[in-house]
């Protein structure tokens, strides 16, 4: 890829926001109008293009920026303002990767382990 070549995921971006024009659907185009933004500036103090890790790196930025703006709201009392950020970030979530799985521990008993070559079973005395 060249240093001028956006990435696959910023074009994504680009016809997500063509397709929110002609849908004609505010909702959609003005948090991805943001990261569009966010992306440009981040690219212009880079300058060269940015890397998939770079550009999920702004996403949540802009996502960890919504949640505080939430919670700021909410304290405020300005439950339709905290609506429309949970919005966005809905919109923004969806350029995240998925969280990763957490592996719970069993629950099954284990087995005790077994005896080593010469050893006796414990509980078993010797005669």
């Amino acid at each position: 890829m060249t240093e001028d070549a956006p990435s696959k995921l910023v074009e994504q971006v680009d016809r997500h926001i063509r397709e929110a024009m002609k849908a004609r659907d505010q909702a959609t185009l003005a948090p991805l109008r943001m990261l569009k933004a966010a992306l440009l500036n981040r690219r212009v103090e880079k300058g060269q293009s940015l890397e998939d890790r770079e550009f999920v790196q702004v996403v949540a930025s802009l996502v960890k920026q919504r949640r505080d703006a939430i919670a700021q709201f909410t304290a405020g009392g300005r439950q339709d303002l905290a609506d429309t950020e949970a919005a966005e970030i809905t919109v923004l979530a969806a350029y995240l990767p998925p969280p990763p799985r957490i592996r719970r521990r069993s629950t099954r008993p284990c087995r005790p382990p077994s005896p080593r070559r010469g050893q006796r079973p414990a509980g078993t005395w010797a005669r």
